[in-house]
């Protein structure tokens, strides 16, 4: 999610919304590349799987220059 500005000046929050793919299971935590533009290290990240299970996700790392987040 971002900031944004409407035509009159009101703030109102923005969705960024990607797709990605589970490289990993690894004790419970999945690993799932993705695209780095769309995300923001201190932003909040919500995963939502096929069957409409959601869940908190969390920033590990990236790679700007590739645009490429896990």
């Amino acid at each position: 999610a971002g900031k944004a500005v409407d035509w009159f000046h009101n703030d109102y929050e923005t969705k960024s919304v990607t797709s990605g793919i589970v490289l990993a299971n690894h004790g419970g935590h999945l690993y799932i590349l993705t695209n780095y533009s769309k995300l923001t290290p201190e932003g909040n990240i919500k995963v939502t799987f096929h069957d409409s299970v959601s869940l908190k996700g969390e920033y590990q790392s990236c790679d700007s220059e590739l645009n490429l987040a896990i």
